[in-house]
């Protein structure tokens, strides 16, 4: 992504100007284009831009105004891509429309139309033979070893004094109320083709699920599910008793009309969440008793260590070489995933892969290029479909690049991740213990889930899980959750 070009001796207060100039001639293109592209929507207004642009200016006059630019650049980038996802756009016509109005300082037109971040709206007409845009070559093309510069993730930490404490606190309250005694959410998983484990002795963080419903009868509720398939296969748990998905709370409701008015503010006013994940990362603390021993099953034997530390590396949403989205996923490629930290501080890591079309597997670039943030208590992130998706990646060689996150947790204590997505599918699930009802999917699901059950239910009847274990880890997690600050 391009950054905005600031001189070394430009002050706080003109940066802010620019930043405003350069914001209000891309609401005026669009003011006077989307009566034709898009007559029938009611989309962000010029008013609504330019208060919350006039609000990050402020922020430039504060002491230290460059601290705030990466933060003004995605604000900036986000606008454009809320709206390139509703129309096609022409690059030309917003650097014709940016050039004009910035003319109240010479250099700034000269520049403003260069940092248009073109891998949102089109192709950089500083490109010097546009004809070979969209060429692709069948000659197989060797990817450089060492790529000295990877583009910028798209996806960025909200500035945090954006965020409310009062909204912090109402997700630790939530916690407090609807997730003790947590021995609720701790069931047995097969993940993978590894064997039959409690779902706090696997690698990956513990997956726990809210929806919201769409229509409730006596039999079933229907609620947004976020590819239930695919958490079978990476998670494990059992299809008919474990894999839940549980209504929103009121509680929940307001939270996400909250966080939709965050997003507004930050230039998504869009984005409306219909399906929570919140995934639960363990320190190796909670693990042990008071006395610092670990806990023992009934049989004394003590647990691992090392659980509940990660998710492994991956795409939220997929794409082909051509950024067509796969007609399996669940959620919305128009809409951002935003994750709301409480608890202990964990890693979050962007991995950058690159490729020919030619090629059929990415190949991993080296880990000095890794992108990582810290998720903090009370932080926000936002996750843009662009990283998931391939898009090229020109230095000397024509490849394809995209980006794939993890997460590690190497802290003490308990780290929640409330995921927020907008999904488009809805199953049917119990409206009393809230499982999965399978067996109202289409064939091809229930072809698959059947099939998980007969290599694996017989294995899961002669596991044999320990109340005791369960018992000592959950008056663990009950402790830690009373502590959090509401």
């Amino acid at each position: 992504m391009g950054e905005i070009p600031i001189q070394e001796k430009t002050d706080d207060y003109n940066c802010g100007v620019y930043v405003l100039h350069y914001g209000y001639a891309i609401v005026r293109w669009y003011d006077r284009y989307r009566s034709k592209i898009t007559p029938n929507r009611n989309k962000i207004t010029v008013i609504d831009f330019l208060s919350n642009f006039c609000n990050s200016a402020i922020l430039l006059t504060t002491n230290d105004g460059k601290e705030h630019m990466n933060y003004l650049r995605h604000q900036i980038s986000a606008l454009v891509c809320s709206l390139h996802k509703h129309q096609s756009i022409n690059a030309s016509h917003v650097e014709s429309q940016v050039e004009n109005v910035c003319t109240f300082n010479t250099k700034l037109s000269k520049t403003a139309h260069r940092v248009i971040p073109y891998e949102l709206i089109g192709n950089s007409p500083t490109t010097t033979n546009k004809s070979m845009i969209h060429t692709r070559s069948s000659k197989k093309i060797n990817i450089p070893k060492s790529i000295k510069k990877f583009p910028d993730p798209h996806s960025f930490l909200v500035d945090k004094r954006l965020i409310s404490k009062d909204l912090t606190n109402m997700f630790a309250k939530f916690i407090k109320k609807s997730m003790t005694p947590f021995k609720q959410f701790l069931h047995p998983i097969q993940p993978s083709t590894n064997q039959w484990r409690m779902n706090y002795q696997s690698q990956q963080a513990i997956r726990i699920f809210f929806a919201e419903t769409t229509h409730t009868s006596r039999r079933s509720a229907t609620r947004y599910a976020y590819g239930p398939l695919a958490v079978l296969k990476s998670n494990g748990a059992h299809p008919s008793n474990d894999y839940r998905v549980h209504p929103f709370t009121d509680e929940l409701s307001i939270i996400v009309d909250r966080l939709h008015s965050l997003m507004t503010n930050i230039g998504f006013p869009g984005t409306i969440f219909n399906f929570i994940e919140i995934k639960v990362y363990i320190g190796d603390n909670v693990f042990k008793d008071i006395d610092g021993e670990l806990i023992t099953d009934h049989n004394c034997n003590p647990v691992r260590l090392g659980c509940n530390k990660s998710v492994n590396a991956h795409n939220d949403l997929n794409f082909d070489d051509k950024g067509k989205q796969s007609a399996a996923d669940t959620a919305c490629s128009s809409e951002p995933t935003v994750t709301y930290t409480i608890g202990s501080t964990r890693k979050l890591i962007f991995e950058h892969m690159t490729k020919t079309e030619t090629e059929t597997s990415w190949t991993i670039s080296n880990k000095k290029h890794n992108v990582i943030y810290q998720l903090q208590h009370g932080s926000v992130f936002v996750l843009l479909p662009d990283d998931d998706k391939p898009s090229e990646f020109r230095t000397d060689y024509p490849i394809l690049h995209k980006t794939k996150h993890k997460v590690d947790f190497n802290n003490d204590g308990i780290s929640f991740a409330f995921v927020f997505r907008r999904v488009r599918k809805t199953s049917k699930f119990d409206p009393v213990t809230n499982n999965w009802l399978w067996q109202h999917e289409i064939d091809n699901v229930k072809n698959q889930v059947e099939r998980f059950l007969d290599t694996n239910e017989l294995k899961q009847n002669n596991f044999f899980p320990s109340d005791h274990e369960m018992d000592q880890l959950s008056s663990n997690i009950d402790s830690i959750i009373a502590s959090l600050n509401s």
